[in-house]
């Protein structure tokens, strides 16, 4: 890459709606749909989250049983999950491919672990949720606009932003307080 000289085309058929490297940097998750033919030969998309070896070029995961083209995809701290968004989120098993969790069911917008990957900050429409990502437990809520969630490096803090504000989410203390808005 420092070269500036193309590496490497991954081989994922069809459209890609989201990537994840895993923090190991050996692996890339790749997430989106697939053209196929039913038993009527009609064209279908199939949703799919794909693991690639970045070196090889070859994959090594294949994630199935998604409703809906992959949104966002991030990785827990260690790697050892993989978090999928498409309206649902859920976790998957980075060694067998088996979904282990399903955190929200539907109207995600957005998911991503804390920086020590143990809870998942969920955005949807009205708010964001702050869940275990081992139990499903919810650990707190914030109502409101702001829907995407940003972990601060301690994973004491969830900023949460829309287009018009900001508010911050104290994970410990269950609190939240709206940043001031520059003009209102």
């Amino acid at each position: 890459v420092a070269s500036g000289k193309h590496t490497k085309t991954l081989a994922h058929p069809g459209y890609v709606s989201a990537l994840a490297w895993n923090p190991k940097g050996a692996t890339l998750a790749v997430g989106g749909k697939v053209p196929t033919r039913s038993a009527d030969n009609s064209l279908l998309e199939l949703p799919i989250a794909r693991v690639w070896d970045v070196a090889s070029g070859n994959q090594v995961m294949h994630f199935e049983g998604l409703a809906r083209p992959v949104s966002h995809a991030a990785w827990n701290a260690s790697g050892t999950l993989l978090l999928t968004s498409n309206t649902e989120v859920a976790t998957w098993d980075a060694k067998t491919g088996a979904r282990q969790r399903l955190l929200d069911p539907s109207g995600a917008v957005t998911a991503l672990f804390s920086p020590k990957g143990s809870w998942v900050a969920i955005g949807s429409r009205g708010g964001a949720r702050i869940v275990d990502a081992e139990t499903g437990k919810e650990i707190g809520n914030v109502r409101g606009r702001e829907i995407y969630p940003v972990w601060s490096p301690d994973a004491r803090t969830v900023a949460l932003h829309s287009m018009e504000s900001v508010q911050l989410f104290d994970v410990e203390k269950r609190r939240t307080r709206r940043l001031p808005t520059p003009g209102k």
